[in-house]
């Protein structure tokens, strides 16, 4: 079978929520989730296959959406991490980025020690 080619993504409005997404919501949870782009913007990615379909992400979408936000589409064959870097907060001093943190300050760890050789005797 041939594989389609990728669509050209400009707007919100040319992706495709997932209509067998498992996760429903609730009323509150995008009342919290509308809050919460208010307030801090965005500050999380979304992902999409190659035809715009939203694999993860539905919710976000739609309050996206529903506030006007614009797309920026970032392009991966999914072989490297894509990191969403907010130049306009700082987690120590910005207090916008660390009221709703309870794990602030906490660092992703390094790769694991090797372990030494046994003692000899």
């Amino acid at each position: 079978m041939a594989r389609r080619k990728a669509r050209n993504l400009k707007s919100l409005d040319d992706l495709v929520l997932d209509t067998k997404n498992a996760n429903l919501g609730t009323d509150r949870g995008r009342s919290l989730l509308a809050a919460s782009l208010e307030t801090h913007d965005v500050g999380r990615s979304i992902l999409v296959d190659r035809l715009g379909r939203v694999i993860a992400g539905n919710k976000v979408t739609l309050a996206a959406l529903a506030q006007g936000r614009r797309l920026r589409v970032v392009r991966t064959h999914g072989r490297e991490v894509v990191a969403v870097q907010r130049v306009d907060l700082d987690l120590v001093t910005d207090p916008r980025a660390s009221e709703s943190r309870p794990s602030a300050g906490i660092r992703v760890p390094g790769p694991p020690a090797r372990a030494s050789a046994p003692a000899r005797c």
